[in-house]
């Protein structure tokens, strides 16, 4: 099994200590265990191994955070609407059975007073 070599493991942790935010637990900017990687040209499963042994299991960067930040935001801005879309609906169909029921009662009597008497009545 490949390992890496004693400069190798140096070089990763070197860029790591200056790619990884070790209180938020995530690599600084765009920064990935595949970018470190291909920096040195060294295996990505390497850069991990060690990223998890010294710094921890995270993975994640500032991007990917923003990212999800950014989508947080939006799924709850679509619920809210798809909510308010709910009510305006449940109010549009309160209001046309209301109309239905109008028209019900209002041929009802235009029928009982009949055709002269609605037309005198419109002027």
């Amino acid at each position: 099994m490949r390992q890496p070599t004693r400069a190798q493991r140096r070089e990763i942790m070197g860029l790591l200590e200056v790619s990884y935010d070790v209180e938020a637990e995530r690599y600084s900017g765009h920064e990935t265990d595949e970018t470190i990687a291909t920096v040195l040209n060294v295996l990505p499963g390497w850069v991990s191994a060690i990223r998890e042994e010294f710094f921890g299991a995270a993975g994640g960067n500032d991007e990917i955070a923003a990212l999800q930040s950014g989508y947080d935001d939006l799924a709850g801005r679509v619920a809210d609407l798809v909510s308010k879309l709910a009510e305006v609906s449940q109010q549009a169909s309160d209001i046309s059975a209301q109309l239905t029921g109008f028209e019900g009662r209002l041929s009802k009597v235009q029928k009982a007073v009949g055709e002269r008497a609605m037309a005198r009545a419109r002027g």
